[in-house]
């Protein structure tokens, strides 16, 4: 588990580098970044409006109640903050470009799961 803490560490920088100092990637549950240290940077970094999207296949529950929800949300906790707010709605497997990407891992994971898989004696 220690590996998966550091990606969610250092994964935020990593986008940041590549695509402009102006994305943040939080996460909804336990974890590091939470929403507390979200929404303080974009206020900080002097942003007036957000994009609130799901890094999930499918945005489902997590989206629709925290991230969107009317009670206890990301999107609350930025209106409150004075940020207007945006909502991606729909996850990832929602575009085509993700789904070619998810389609091209998919076969190749099943390319080295297949060549590496044992040989049975059942033909």
């Amino acid at each position: 588990m220690e590996q998966l803490s550091d990606v969610t560490i250092y994964a935020p920088d990593m986008l940041r580098q590549t695509y402009g100092t102006g994305i943040y990637l939080g996460v909804v549950e336990e974890g590091y970044p939470d929403r507390k240290t979200i929404v303080r940077a974009v206020v900080t970094g002097g942003y007036t409006k957000v994009r609130l999207a799901s890094f999930m296949l499918v945005a489902g529950v997590h989206f629709e109640e925290d991230l969107a929800g009317d009670e206890d949300s990301w999107k609350r906790v930025f209106e409150a903050a004075g940020i207007q707010v945006e909502l991606e709605k729909g996850g990832l497997g929602l575009n085509p470009q993700i789904i070619e990407i998810f389609c091209e891992h998919t076969e190749a994971a099943l390319d080295i799961i297949l060549l590496n898989e044992p040989k049975s004696s059942f033909a």
